[in-house]
């Protein structure tokens, strides 16, 4: 039987049409997220958007991170490891580069170079860069300086305190008696122990200042009689405290050969003994 040999024509391929795919769902990328991702605040936040916005954040994000990032140390972290975060945040080398020295501070403050050296090591050692350092130094050297002049103008306050007191109980006798405790303490106090004498003080108020130092000082002189106290023998006794000065009128008009001279103004003495007797109660009121 002979072969067929006839040629069966190829039909043309036909072309499937093209078919326009359609964006993705905004929300199907976050949809297929494991639950707990989705629960993430960094990642609930793009809910809604398309994967181009996560990308573009990501890309934003290592960007700010950079190569400079720094992690802070956790809790069992080394010296090492947070020297180099304090190097990182402008702490200086060595605490003498912190330049404490040369910030301008209250002299009241009395911020001496041993207390500048403390400073500038504990700074180092908290980690404190220079404008902290800076900073916190001129904050304490105020402090301090507000804290001296209050002292000072507290104690001013006592010692006028003291002063007035003394001055209503010794009237015209103040400054003598005040000589008289002066020289007490220098002649029996040696001169190297006095700067010491003067920091003691007795309520608030330096011990040599006191009114009751003084006082014992003054009964001091008077038991010693002033001829022993140097510089008091040629002070003479004309002030007397008001208590004196009163116990003298008193003896003074006790005595019979005086009364009689006072109360008679015929008498050569009278005006001598009135001009005393006066004297002997300004005195005695203070007034003098």
């Amino acid at each position: 039987m002979p072969e067929d040999t006839s040629v069966v024509a190829e039909s043309p391929a036909v072309e499937a049409p093209a078919v326009e795919s359609s964006p993705p769902d905004a929300g199907s990328w976050f949809d297929s997220l494991p639950d707990d991702i989705k629960s993430d605040p960094t990642v609930s936040h793009f809910k809604g958007k398309d994967v181009g916005d996560l990308a573009k954040s990501l890309v934003e994000t290592k960007k700010m991170v950079g190569s400079d990032k720094m992690v802070i140390p956790g809790k069992n972290a080394t010296q090492e490891q947070w020297d180099e975060i304090y190097s990182k945040l402008g702490r200086p080398s060595e605490p003498g580069e912190y330049g404490l020295d040369k910030i301008e501070v209250p002299e009241s403050a009395h911020m001496d170079e041993v207390q500048v050296e403390f400073f500038g090591q504990l700074a180092h050692k908290l980690g404190l860069n220079s404008k902290q350092a800076a900073t916190a130094f001129a904050a304490i050297a105020e402090m301090r300086s507000g804290q001296v002049n209050q002292m000072a103008e507290k104690y001013e306050e006592l010692r006028n305190n003291a002063e007035t007191e003394m001055r209503s109980e010794y009237g015209a006798a103040f400054e003598k008696n005040l000589v008289m405790a002066k020289s007490v303490v220098t002649q029996f106090f040696p001169e190297d122990s006095l700067a010491e004498l003067d920091q003691f003080t007795h309520n608030g108020v330096q011990l040599t200042n006191s009114p009751t130092f003084i006082k014992g000082m003054v009964a001091l002189a008077k038991g010693l009689g002033e001829d022993r106290v140097v510089g008091m023998a040629d002070r003479g006794s004309g002030h007397l405290t008001p208590q004196e000065a009163s116990l003298r009128a008193q003896e003074k008009l006790a005595d019979p050969a005086f009364k009689k001279v006072y109360t008679n103004p015929s008498d050569p003495g009278y005006k001598a003994a009135q001009e005393e007797m006066f004297k002997l109660h300004e005195m005695a009121a203070g007034v003098r």
